[in-house]
Order: structure tokens, then sequence, then C-alpha cells
């Protein structure tokens, strides 16, 4: 009688393990944005990835089983947008974008957006950063560290971030102090510098 009810109330009965084992088909929580790639990096292709593989993550599909999945394929490929989606399909063309494994269709984009980009323009752009009218002190610090990312200082790092980190400053007096602790100990890092005005 207890069968019947359930299916009177459209309560559908389960064996006990069903519901783990149903766990891959699970329907997505939610979709991601489309992707979102401007010139000043509004997103990092990397990054867009990782955060597509988090998703897969959250909603019960493991990695391993993704390369030759449809429905991870589907999934990403809809996550584009239109504007990338048109792009992946003219890279592999003539082939169909849902006839790729998704590691050839990450590979293909990240060939596209991620060029190896050329050291001299990229320590021009971090050579140019200062802090900008509002911008607090961390945000500042985080922005010199992305854009240091592709400048190949080598162990020359620590040193160009903590002098543009200074030379940058808005604010005069607090740059000429920091200057002052440098030249008394040149072994003061870039960490040592940040903390003189964020702790």
């Amino acid at each position: 009688m207890a069968n019947d009810e359930g299916s009177a109330n459209g309560v559908s009965q389960q064996q006990p393990g069903a519901h783990a084992s149903m766990q891959p088909n699970v329907r997505p929580t939610s979709f991601l944005p489309p992707f979102n790639a401007t010139y000043d990096g509004q997103e990092d292709w990397d990054c867009y990835v990782e955060r597509f593989e988090l998703f897969l993550t959250a909603n019960g599909i493991e990695m391993k089983d993704c390369n030759d999945n449809k429905r991870v394929i589907a999934m990403f490929l809809h996550s584009l947008g239109p504007k990338y989606y048109a792009i992946v399909r003219n890279l592999v063309s003539p082939s169909k974008p849902t006839d790729k494994s998704y590691s050839d269709l990450k590979k293909a984009l990240r060939g596209h957006l991620k060029s190896t980009p050329m050291v001299v323009a990229e320590r021009r752009k971090f050579l140019r950063r200062d802090q900008h009218p509002g911008e607090s002190t961390t945000d500042y610090v985080v922005q010199l560290k992305k854009l240091s990312l592709n400048c190949n200082y080598g162990d020359k790092l620590d040193e160009n971030l903590r002098d543009r980190f200074i030379s940058g400053l808005r604010n005069e007096a607090t740059a000429l102090k920091l200057m002052e602790k440098v030249s008394d100990k040149e072994t003061f890092t870039f960490n040592q510098t940040v903390e003189c005005l964020v702790t």
C-alpha cells in the first residue's frame, strides 16, 4: 500500500545506493557565464578553465572522465559563448568542435589566446604601472604581481617588484621613506616593503 501511495504522490521509490550511482548524471546547478577576454585581460583563459573544471567537480563529474565525455564537451562549448565558440569552430575546421576531445579544444583555444608574450612589451606595461587614484596598497600589489608574470626577470623579480612598487606610489612622502629604508638595507625585500604600509 506504501508503494501505491508513493506513486500517487509522484514520489519514485529508489533502492539504496541508486542516488549515488546516478550522481555523474546530475543536472548542472547553474551555468558559468560566457568566457570574456578583453585587451585588459578581464578574465585570464587559464583561470576560466580552472573555474570550468571546478564547476564540473561541483556537479559530480570527475576530471578523469572528461576528455571524451560528450556531455562535458557540450557544456564546455556552451560556456564559451557565441564569440569564442565561433573562434574554436574556425580553429578546428574542417572538423566539428563536437568531434574533438575536451583536451584538444582547450589546447586549440589556449594556443589562440595565450600566444607567447613579447618580454619587452610586458616589461613596458609593468614599468609604467603606477598606483591609481583611490587604489588600495593591496590592490596595487596584486596588479604589479600580475603584470610581472611575463617579464622574465628571473632572480631579479623581487628587486624589480620592490622598486616599481615604491616608484609607483601616489604618496610622495611615503615613497621617500621607503627609499630610505631600502638604501639603509639593500636586502630589503618586496614583501618587507609592502608590510611597512599594510601592517
